[in-house]
């Protein structure tokens, strides 16, 4: 787990694919399920500063203050492709 602090300094971007669930809560024509079934899950990108990492997902966020932070995205670790890390300029100077 990260601190505030250093959270404000690992930003990334994470390429996953989403689980996803189809229809409308109703009957759904069999050829049309089949159809849908068999299409990929979409692939997603979250951009946001790291919170907390475990063994079974990552949590970021998308705004952070020094005592509040906005809408937390967990993501399992499984479901991820890629982590793209990025610095920001001046981090190791404490900014």
């Amino acid at each position: 787990s990260l601190t505030t602090s250093s959270a404000k300094d690992t930003i990334v971007e994470i390429v996953w694919l989403d689980a996803e669930a189809c229809g409308e809560g109703g009957w759904m024509d069999l050829e049309l399920g089949m159809e849908t079934a068999a299409k990929a899950p979409p692939l997603m990108r979250t951009l946001g500063y790291v919170l907390h990492t475990a063994e079974e997902f990552i949590s970021v966020t998308d705004s952070i203050g020094p005592d509040e932070c906005g809408t937390i995205n967990k993501i399992p670790n499984k479901m991820i492709k890629e982590i793209y890390r990025y610095d920001r300029p001046g981090s190791d100077r404490g900014e």
